[in-house]
């Protein structure tokens, strides 16, 4: 199977994120690829075989769905860099200065499981930051770890939940660790069909089954362009 298969079966072996309009390298798929191509985290990518990086971005904005900008190049990055050929020539800024680099380009099955991970699940499941604070990583706390997880962090002076990643089915068990009173956090609604333009309230969800002794400090949440659901 092969994804836009009329762009080529040939991929650069790392991740690129988007940062104020330039293409920057923040993760390898295969370590022995970046070292044998020359290439480092935090490299800027300017150009690819010549063509600017924003130009190659809108030239696929046609055949991609997106809710906002910021999800739209988080999933068109990936394709940029597909091509038919197995090298390609990156412009790459450092210094203030521009060189082209020649990299390889694999088969998507030559990078692994690696491909799949996010940057953000290199990150513990949990872990005690300075000064007091609690850190929780929903994309990979599942739901047999909460118990464990949640109890000692209820003393923490901030508690930091990551979601910059897909949660693993967890909100609920983790919401009783938050409250003591059931509360309303989504209000659902319908388009009113009689009256177009209009709509209808169809019920809201609470936060059920709070504990008696629930988290009292300061919580604070991390999101960005992966967060979704």
């Amino acid at each position: 199977v092969c994804l836009r298969c009329d762009r080529g079966r040939y991929w650069l072996p790392f991740e690129i994120k988007m940062v104020d309009d330039r293409a920057v390298i923040t993760r390898f798929y295969n370590d022995s690829l970046a070292v044998l191509n020359k290439l480092k985290v935090g490299m800027v990518i300017s150009h690819i075989d010549g063509e600017t990086i924003r130009a190659r971005i809108d030239r696929e904005r046609i055949y991609m769905a997106a809710s906002n900008e910021w999800a739209f190049l988080r999933d068109v990055v990936g394709l940029i860099g597909v091509g038919p050929t197995e090298q390609v020539k990156l412009t790459i800024n450092a210094g203030g200065r521009d060189s082209v680099l020649t990299v390889g380009r694999y088969a998507y099955g030559a990078f692994g499981k690696q491909a799949y991970k996010s940057v953000n699940s290199r990150n513990p499941v949990s872990r005690w930051l300075p000064d007091s604070i609690g850190y929780v990583n929903m994309g990979l706390l599942s739901i047999q770890q909460v118990d464990s997880i949640m109890k000692p962090l209820l003393s923490a002076r901030f508690l930091i939940f990551d979601i910059r990643n897909y949660p693993r089915g967890t909100f609920w068990l983790v919401s009783r660790y938050l409250t003591q009173h059931p509360v309303v956090f989504a209000e659902f609604t319908r388009a009113d069909l009689s009256f177009p333009g209009m709509y209808q309230s169809v019920g809201a969800t609470k936060l059920p089954w709070p504990n008696k002794k629930s988290y009292q400090g300061k919580v604070i949440i991390l999101v960005d362009e992966d967060t979704q659901s």
